[in-house]
């Protein structure tokens, strides 16, 4: 399974026995603290494109008479929890896609007449559930999205650059105009709908006719509002994280427009001191390299104060 998912060339996942690099490794940041950590040494190397190589040995007998502390059930369960979690084009992804091309082949093949396979007839019901897996789907293909940009944003996998191709292509304003166009759709059929139901009078209707237009429109209407809503998400979260990263050159110019500010009034507030005035300025460490032009400035004195990782005050952001 790990071969599958992560392309490794390692045979064996969880051989004990293994020489590697004491700095190379640490700098992969692994964090597991039970039987998986031998599963992600190994994803990592492989995702951080570490040089991997294998050597033949002989699987002898155990000598000790204390009986294992392996439990294959949980220790098990804990692997595949793992490899699940460090992958989400097959927890997610696949999937979802498969479940979005079922639903929507199975749609369109009922949506102009009932069908009959065999001496079953697939109508209106079918075409509901239909829809139903087209929706589910499609949540999936979010989750793998979402899923992907937390566990980079979090230093649990390298940057992936098909998602930075992908993400340079549908931007905010691509999600938004998809969305309003499948919202729109499904408005337009929903008013359809109403129309074909006032042309009765409003009284009762067939339900293998009216539902035919009435699930579509639905569907349109709960995708549409799925990819504005996710659109919007998307956007904070990159908008976020370019304000904490050096990458943003915005977030850079922000923070350095914000400590000069502090120190000019800190300047101005003082001036009748004796000693030059100074500003003390809290960074994280993932601030510092935004702020680094603050060195340069002949304002004031600048004491700069660094808070450890994981602190409170880098958690609240």
């Amino acid at each position: 399974i790990g071969r599958l998912f992560f392309g490794s060339p390692c045979g064996d996942f969880h051989c004990g026995l293994r020489g590697f690099d004491r700095a190379a490794i640490l700098g992969l940041g692994l964090r597991t603290t039970g039987m998986e950590f031998a599963s992600e040494m190994i994803v990592r190397a492989t995702l951080d494109e570490l040089r991997i190589a294998e050597v033949p040995t002989t699987l002898s007998k155990d000598g000790r008479n204390r009986p294992p502390h392996l439990r294959s059930w949980r220790d098990g369960w804990r692997h595949l929890r793992f490899l699940l979690m460090y992958s989400p084009r097959w927890l997610f992804l696949y999937p979802g896609l498969l479940l979005m091309g079922v639903g929507l082949g199975l749609g369109g093949w009922l949506l102009p007449a009932p069908r009959a396979v065999g001496g079953v007839v697939l109508d209106v019901h079918t075409l509901l559930y239909a829809a139903m897996a087209v929706v589910i789907g499609f949540q999936a293909v979010l989750f793998a999205v979402f899923t992907k940009v937390f566990v980079i944003r979090e230093g649990l996998m390298p940057p992936d650059r098909r998602l930075d191709r992908l993400f340079d292509l549908v931007t905010l304003g691509v999600g938004l105009t998809a969305g309003l166009l499948l919202l729109l759709a499904g408005i337009g059929g929903t008013l359809y709908s109403i129309g074909i139901w006032g042309q009765q009078n409003f009284g009762p209707l067939d339900p293998r006719e009216v539902m035919r237009g009435a699930i579509p429109s639905g569907m349109a209407l709960i995708l549409g509002s799925q990819i504005l809503l996710s659109s919007f998400f998307l956007s904070s979260v990159f908008s976020c994280c370019s304000c904490c990263t050096a990458r943003s050159t915005s977030a850079g110019f922000f923070s350095v427009v914000l400590i000069c500010s502090s120190v000019a009034a800190s300047a101005f507030m003082d001036s009748s001191a004796a000693e030059p005035p100074t500003a003390s300025i809290l960074l994280t460490p993932a601030a510092i390299a935004d702020s680094c032009l603050i060195l340069k400035s002949p304002i004031s004195p600048v004491r700069l104060t660094c808070v450890p990782p994981q602190s409170p005050i880098e958690k609240w952001g």
